[in-house]
């Protein structure tokens, strides 16, 4: 398959990188934390590779940098990891500028880097890192990244009492807990027998799509169907904002 990805892309060297990378996901999955540390600094050489001949492949260096740096964590040195994360962080900042498709990967990596920094002890370095994280979420629209902000609210609340500065992670937590309070009674349309149907009839009170579902499935009726109809609007009524 090498001269598949050489003649459609001219680089002979992507999809090696690519089947690195699968190498070391699965060598991560089987508990093989070393192997898949060095598999995957492997794919990275090669991803540099193809950036240097072809700088649009920049995202794939990133990508591959962000899972080094969990590689590295999940071997157990965590001061490894910080570097790749760090850099993974900075390329993906640069790609966001471009394409702010992006910002969803540089979430996930300050989420990462972040989570490694208050393990360390550097609560600092921990607390500017989930502010950045928190302002991310706040510039992505779509209810889903409520989760990820208050997530992010969360660990910035606690890096901040972690320095001295209580009444501020006070204020940050409560933020954080007042999401929580709003997303929870939709989270709990997925513990229930009927949480298909829940999240077609979801959609189609938002108008994404059609609460129609395949048998043997049936759509709600009667007080199931109020109950949630009631539970959506009352998100939608209330539902927090991002800034």
């Amino acid at each position: 398959m090498g001269w598949l990805a050489e003649v459609l892309f001219g680089e002979p060297h992507l999809l090696d990188a690519r089947r690195l990378q699968r190498r070391s996901y699965a060598a991560s999955v089987a508990g093989q934390h070393q192997e898949a540390v060095q598999l995957q600094r492997e794919a990275v050489e090669l991803f540099r590779k193809v950036e240097a001949r072809r700088p649009k492949f920049g995202s794939y260096v990133a990508s591959a940098l962000l899972y080094l740096g969990q590689r590295e964590a999940a071997a157990g040195d965590r001061v490894a990891a910080i570097a790749p994360l760090t850099e993974a962080n900075e390329a993906f900042r640069g790609l966001v500028s471009v394409d702010r498709r992006f910002r969803r990967w540089r979430w996930n990596t300050l989420f990462n880097l972040g989570h490694l920094q208050s393990m360390l002890g550097r609560y600092e370095d921990a607390m500017a890192t989930f502010a950045d994280a928190v302002k991310v979420c706040r510039r992505l629209e779509g209810t889903a990244w409520r989760g990820p902000l208050a997530t992010s609210l969360e660990n910035l609340a606690f890096c901040q009492a972690a320095v001295g500065k209580e009444r501020e992670g006070h204020a940050t937590m409560l933020e954080a807990l007042a999401i929580y309070r709003w997303f929870m009674p939709l989270l709990r349309l997925d513990t229930i027998p009927t949480l298909v149907q829940c999240i077609k009839l979801a959609e189609q009170l938002m108008g994404r799509g059609s609460e129609m579902v395949r048998a043997p499935r049936l759509c709600l009726e009667g007080a199931e169907r109020a109950w949630v109809e009631g539970l959506v609007r009352e998100a939608v009524a209330t539902r927090p904002k991002l800034s």
